[in-house]
């Protein structure tokens, strides 16, 4: 955090000089751990330049405070840190044509999680491309289907079918309104559904229709190296 400048040179000058090296963000100006982790060892408060009323419990509006910091971690809850990341150095990221979108989160049942597991994809279209014009909407999509097929295709031969509109590939299929598409999870609802997708196919089996989620349909299959 706050050096997203010298890190992003980083990587170029690794690029140039023939490393492949690719990053992955999510379009989020804040990040959540659980508070067991090793980032709140030390001078957490200074590194990352917040402080205790800038952590929110996820799936909670409670903001913690140093009388009920040591209590929560103890439980190790996930927590949000509410203005860790500069907003501009998530557009700086957002902007590099090698970086790729990722939601790199689980549904936590007891909605303990940051928003991103929800919301990660809708809200780069809705926020990123529509509302602050950060990026275009093809270069968009391309960082959340294409570039990560490729990414990854040559250990994962499944993913060849992946990531693009072609006879062969698999049918997985959003529709959607870029003009409404959005993102309605945040940390205290962050299982919330994104609004402005109208269908979904999976597999080439409807499980978004009409904006109703059929769960009598799971045609998902985990793909294997």
């Amino acid at each position: 955090t706050f050096t997203m400048g010298q890190t992003l040179q980083t990587l170029n000058d690794a690029r140039a000089d023939g490393v492949d090296v690719t990053a992955c963000l999510y379009p989020y100006d804040f990040w959540a751990t659980r508070l067991g982790s090793l980032r709140f060892a030390g001078d957490w408060r200074r590194r990352f330049r917040i402080d205790y009323a800038n952590l929110q419990i996820g799936g909670t509006e409670t903001l913690l405070t140093a009388e009920t910091f040591e209590q929560v971690k103890a439980e190790n809850k996930l927590v949000a840190a509410l203005g860790s990341i500069p907003s501009e150095e998530v557009d700086m990221a957002m902007q590099m044509p090698w970086t790729l979108v990722g939601s790199d989160a689980i549904a936590e049942s007891d909605a303990n999680n940051h928003p991103r597991a929800a919301g990660t994809f809708a809200r780069t279209l809705g926020v990123y491309v529509r509302e602050r014009k950060v990026l275009g909407l093809m270069d968009a999509l391309a960082k959340m289907t294409i570039l990560p097929a490729q990414r990854v295709e040559r250990m994962l031969p499944a993913l060849t079918r992946k990531g693009r509109m072609q006879i062969g590939a698999d049918a997985d299929i959003t529709v959607f309104d870029p003009s409404t598409i959005v993102d309605r999870a945040t940390v205290a609802a962050p299982a919330t559904e994104s609004a402005g997708i109208s269908t979904v196919m999976v597999n080439g089996v409807t499980v978004l229709e009409n904006g109703t989620l059929r769960r009598d349909q799971l045609p998902g299959e985990a793909l294997r190296a």
